[in-house]
């Protein structure tokens, strides 16, 4: 399993950002989250079985509504607790 943490930054708020990385989420069957910050960017915190279909997922991200500018991507543990994918609240 493999999961992280993400940080998309750019014009993402407001254009249906979370409910599209929800949609790519799910399409590669990737557990987590996703939230606006205060900030104007947009966390994520997701988790797949493989590697390569968390890798995917980023890279899906890239082609999200708005203008992205940035997409920083750290590890993050693992949850086993993770089962799906929910939209949040601004933290």
């Amino acid at each position: 399993m493999s999961a992280a943490r993400i940080v998309v930054t750019g014009r993402v708020q407001g254009v249906g950002f979370r409910h599209f990385v929800a949609s790519i989420a799910i399409q590669f069957g990737v557990a987590g989250s996703v939230w606006n910050r205060s900030d104007g960017a947009v966390e994520c915190v997701a988790q797949a079985p493989e590697a390569e279909t968390l890798d995917d997922f980023v890279k899906q991200i890239w082609s999200g509504p708005g203008r992205i500018d940035s997409v920083k991507v750290e590890p993050e543990q693992e949850d086993p607790s993770l089962m799906s994918f929910v939209i949040g609240a601004t933290r």
